[in-house]
């Protein structure tokens, strides 16, 4: 019997493209690595070309090539835009998490041959369109939204000449790339580790607010940790009331009523001068665990969100999607997740028996 023989497609290369478009092949190449040189019209055009043409990286040149940039250092390719929303820029940074993002953006980018520059909404005569006007006219193609003032926010104005990543969930529309954190993981982890510490009454800081701007993933990571582990006693979640005035005696009848052996959440630092005030020591009296513990914070028990890493990978997926030509609102939009870490800390100690000589030091965190 005569043995058919399929035919294989004959492999694209960039001299393919380059024919067709009547281009040279180093156009060609710098066009497909969004190179700043080649005109935005031109990279567009290629962009669109090799897809249509079945055009793919070919892996092992795509490996000698990295190989051989990181050998180098990395072309400037521009500047990517760092736009900050909040009435007075330094808001932002009042979560030490969110300067980590920026930090790790900032190393991420220099690593790829990029910039991040922080450009702020609220300047004299701004506006979130003429911003973005400037953007586009000083070449800028790549836009990172960090978390915004409030939650749910949404855009009118059209970000069709940028790559777009935002971090977390505070953007709801357009629905651009994200990059967060695990919440759901962690709030789950750090109920795991305080229940492997010996802690039994687990109770969650929260607000209303704050859940919406996580997409509700710590409330309910700690609604199925309570199902996962039976064993540990219910207490009602503590959620905090929008009148900051109203905080520190709700949180106190909260505590006295019902009586947690450790607390943990996002708004732990309002938690804890409400405690000194009334004369209850952390850990001696209830530990405490953050679900944002950073480098600023070394005291704190809790989940490290890896900060810098989040950043870096919202680097990445925002260089992709510049590479690819995606801008504005992608069709599918991916949400890329950052696995986070418990970290021991001296206000969550491990739980001592009878038979254990209790600690004599109490420490307070001020």
């Amino acid at each position: 019997m005569k043995q058919v023989q399929s035919k294989q497609r004959p492999r694209v290369t960039l001299r393919d493209i380059a024919k067709r478009l009547k281009l040279s092949h180093a156009t060609v190449s710098m066009a497909l690595r969004d190179h700043p040189a080649i005109a935005p019209a031109t990279r567009k055009r290629v962009t669109k070309t090799a897809k249509s043409m079945g055009y793919q990286v070919e892996p092992m040149l795509s490996a000698l090539a990295s190989y051989r940039q990181g050998r180098r250092p990395p072309t400037d390719h521009g500047t990517l835009a760092w736009i900050n929303c909040f009435e007075d820029p330094r808001d932002l940074y009042r979560e030490y998490l969110f300067k980590d993002y920026l930090t790790g953006a900032r190393k991420r980018a220099e690593q790829r041959g990029y910039r991040v520059e922080e450009f702020s909404l609220h300047q004299p005569e701004m506006t979130l369109k003429r911003l973005l006007a400037i953007l586009k006219a000083r070449g800028i193609q790549g836009v990172l939204l960090p978390p915004q003032p409030e939650p749910k926010v949404s855009f009118e104005e059209d970000f069709d000449d940028f790559a777009v990543v935002t971090f977390g969930f505070s953007v709801a529309s357009p629905r651009f790339h994200r990059v967060c954190n695990a919440q759901n993981q962690s709030a789950m982890l750090a109920f795991e580790r305080l229940r492997d510490l010996g802690y039994q009454r687990i109770g969650l800081l929260a607000s209303h607010g704050g859940e919406e701007r996580v997409a509700h993933n710590f409330h309910s990571g700690y609604l199925v940790s309570l199902k996962r582990f039976p064993d540990v006693k219910e207490v009602p979640i503590y959620w905090e009331p929008e009148d900051a005035r109203k905080r520190e005696k709700t949180m106190i009848q909260w505590f006295k009523r019902h009586r947690p052996d450790v607390v943990f959440g996002m708004v732990v630092p309002h938690f804890i001068p409400a405690l000194k005030n009334a004369g209850i020591v952390v850990p001696d009296d209830v530990a405490i665990a953050s679900l944002s513990c950073t480098d600023d914070n070394p005291e704190y028990a809790g989940i490290d969100q890896k900060g810098p890493e989040t950043g870096e990978a919202a680097i990445d997926v925002l260089v992709d999607a510049i590479q690819t030509g995606t801008r504005g609102a992608p069709k599918v939009a991916r949400y890329v997740l950052i696995e986070g870490e418990w970290r021991h800390g001296e206000t969550a100690p491990r739980v001592l028996t009878t038979s254990t000589k209790r600690r004599k030091k109490k420490v307070l965190v001020a």
